[in-house]
């Protein structure tokens, strides 16, 4: 009794732990209008938020980089659910510290087909890079 109990325990217990493997932060929800990740200079930190493209709607970095930025990024989406058609997933934004500084960067949640329409949403974000502790 007590082994089938366990079986019983183990199958209702493993597909939360694939969930939560496959989703390593919470997203944000889209109202958040403001985040400050801290990286250290040599790693990467990421920040998600979430998103439906099923809409057309997307986050992408409304200004560009400078040369210059202490912080290189990449933005990606990640489905929560492959098998779903329409279901939403979420944005990560993946944020490399090349030197110490600070600089904004502000995404906006748009369709990038309709130019010249502000963003439904903004994200800034005030990324903070730290020397590596030594």
């Amino acid at each position: 009794m007590k082994r089938a109990f366990l079986i019983a325990a183990a199958l209702l217990v493993a597909p939360l732990m694939s969930v939560s493997a496959a989703l390593p932060h919470i997203p944000l929800p889209m109202e958040t209008p403001e985040v400050s990740p801290r990286v250290v200079v040599g790693s990467t930190e990421e920040v998600c938020v979430c998103c439906n493209p099923s809409t057309g709607y997307g986050w992408y970095v409304i200004d560009p980089l400078p040369e210059d930025a202490p912080v290189s990024l990449t933005v990606d989406y990640v489905p929560t659910d492959e098998l779903l058609c329409g279901a939403p997933g979420y944005t990560r934004v993946r944020l490399h510290g090349l030197r110490p500084g600070k600089i904004s960067v502000r995404l906006g949640y748009l369709r990038p087909n309709e130019e010249g329409v502000p963003p439904l949403r903004t994200l800034t974000l005030v990324i903070d890079v730290v020397p590596a502790a030594e």
